[in-house]
């Protein structure tokens, strides 16, 4: 275990889960948020940022059962994904889409996945969304099996 006697179980789980096998990664410090994106070297460019057109998703563990969700940058917008958001209360500002998740409603992950795959079933008009939809739902997924897996199945 990397963190001390204060930090939770799921930030265990999720430190595990994301950043497992990297040792320049395992730190003593207790740490609340996870890089949930699933991002690569190839996602960055030569002066080490991100590309613009990639959504940056990232995890904050509030308490054992809360994780709130933020993606950033080339967030994926549709009617659908707008009518997600009001039915789970989810704010989607300049700054992104911002959520919570408990393991009583871990479904809304699959949920906004499956939405925003939809985007791409259709005709759309940003260019980049045919890689960025299915690579941001699969994410979404992934982060979805952590949880459900730390929170004893819940969902499955």
């Amino acid at each position: 275990m990397f963190f001390d006697q204060q930090s939770s179980i799921l930030q265990q789980a999720l430190f595990d889960a994301y950043y497992g096998g990297q040792a320049k990664r395992k730190r003593k410090a207790i740490t609340n948020y996870f890089v949930i994106d699933d991002r690569s070297d190839r996602d960055v460019a030569s002066d080490r940022s991100l590309y613009s057109y990639f959504c940056t998703m990232v995890a904050r563990v509030v308490d054992e059962n809360t994780v709130a969700v933020t993606l950033s940058g080339n967030v994926p917008r549709s009617k659908s994904i707008e009518a997600w958001c009001q039915r789970h209360k989810a704010e989607f500002s300049e700054g992104g889409l911002t959520f919570e998740v408990t393991s009583q409603n871990i479904d809304k992950l699959s949920e906004l996945g499956e939405a925003i795959r939809a985007i791409i079933r259709v005709r759309y008009t940003v260019p980049n969304y045919k890689y960025v939809c299915p690579r941001t739902a699969r994410s979404l997924e992934r982060f979805r099996s952590v949880l459900a897996k730390h929170w004893g199945g819940v969902g499955d």
